[in-house]
């Protein structure tokens, strides 16, 4: 008697790709916690966005666990910026096409939030890590910038903004180059409650960005230029 074997091979790539959702939900009931990778980073909002216009927009690539939205500390102010969490990372993965989708009137950023990692011994670098957090500089009057060292060379504008924009409104990024080449370093600049928001940012001093550990510390402000 002949086995009838050969119709089911059409159907393998599906049921792989059903064992990969069953594998990253396995992955997030043994930890108990949601993927840190799988956490989207919303940038340009509309001010009218809401939790209801994300779950409008997203709930069709996955579970989404949580949606918190930047705001100033003091003033409550939004900053247009927000993270949604899904529950799993290949959720998140396939939500980036919704990047420049018009959200609420506005063409949204969407890209994956850097996962945030405290550091050891509440901010200070462990004695076994290569990489080593020099100590801050003392925060300059006037303060609304922060220079980060160190950076992968394959970072961009929203990557930095991603990596930052927990800390408050980000109104410029600047890249340090010298002859039409970057040097691995630039500058964030803040707005708004902007003395609070390089005190947040220097907590990531010695945060993974990328592959690399980053230097970051508070920046100068750029000396003004007498005219003669």
């Amino acid at each position: 008697s002949s086995s009838s074997s050969s119709s089911s091979s059409s159907s393998s790539s599906s049921d792989d790709e059903a064992d990969k959702v069953e594998e990253d939900k396995k992955e997030e009931e043994a930890t108990g916690e949601p993927d840190p990778t799988a956490r989207l980073y919303l940038g340009n909002c509309s001010f009218n966005i809401n939790d209801e216009a994300v779950h409008e927009n997203f709930d069709k690539y996955g579970k989404i666990v949580s949606i918190d939205w930047v705001t100033d500390k003091d003033t409550g102010k939004f900053y247009g910026t927000g993270f949604v969490q899904f529950q799993t990372a290949a959720a998140a993965k396939k939500a980036l096409e919704m990047d420049q989708a018009e959200i609420c009137g506005r063409t949204t950023k969407v890209a994956i939030a850097t996962p945030k990692k405290p550091l050891p011994n509440g901010g200070a670098a462990g004695n076994k890590r290569k990489f080593e957090a020099r100590e801050l500089s003392q925060k300059p009057d006037g303060c609304n910038t922060v220079f980060c060292g160190g950076l992968p060379f394959e970072i961009d504008e929203d990557g930095m903004r991603a990596h930052f924009g927990n800390c408050g409104e980000i109104v410029n990024v600047r890249w340090v180059m010298r002859d039409d080449e970057f040097k691995g370093c630039g500058f964030v600049e803040f707005g708004g409650d902007a003395s609070s928001a390089v005190d947040e940012a220097v907590k990531l001093n010695g945060s993974k960005l990328g592959h690399r550990n980053i230097r970051v510390d508070y920046a100068a402000p750029k000396p003004k230029r007498e005219r003669y």
